[in-house]
């Protein structure tokens, strides 16, 4: 009798440590996705900044940084100054890579956790210009009920592969404390 309580005590000891393990790991991650998560969204509050700005510069007439102002286009005028943007943007994003191309720019940067370097956020953003009326009325983001100023096509978490050598290890080595 009092080895089956010894089995079973032995047990409870070592699920107890397995549970413990397992639910300190899925904490830390939780933690380290939530602190990634908050530098991505700090992120798209620059980038919605910055093409914000964009459309201030190409319909509203307002002098660019070269002393231009608002281009008779402004869509083009709008996806110029959005790139000009968007690029000086990579000084603050080392990662940052934008792609131009078909009047959409497509921007993709990745946030990884200070406290825990293996848990990363890739983010991908299509960016198109507003939409602009005939009449000359902005109906781009600005407006109510208008589209917003990027689409969010990808927000993915992702670790790096872990060694084999490292998953071979065991949970508990039998030693207390």
């Amino acid at each position: 009798m009092m080895l089956v309580l010894a089995a079973l005590g032995t047990f409870s000891i070592t699920s107890a440590k397995v549970n413990y393990t397992f639910s300190r790991r899925a904490a830390d991650w939780t933690a380290a996705y939530y602190e990634a998560d908050a530098e991505a969204e700090e992120f798209l509050a620059r980038v919605d900044a910055e093409l914000a700005e964009a459309e201030r510069k190409a319909y509203g007439g307002l002098p660019a940084a070269n002393g231009e102002t608002a281009n008779p286009a402004p869509g083009e005028a709008y996806s110029r100054f959005a790139l000009e943007n968007m690029e000086a943007l990579k000084a603050d994003y080392p990662g940052l890579t934008i792609e131009a191309g078909r009047g959409k720019i497509t921007v993709s940067a990745n946030f990884q956790s200070v406290s825990r370097p293996q848990t990363n956020l890739a983010v991908e953003l299509s960016v198109d210009a507003p939409d602009y009326a005939e009449s000359g009325v902005l109906t781009g983001s600005g407006q109510a009920g208008a589209k917003a100023r990027y689409a969010i096509t990808a927000w993915t978490q992702w670790q790096p592969e872990i060694p084999a050598e490292a998953t071979e290890q065991p949970l508990w080595d039998g030693k207390m404390g």
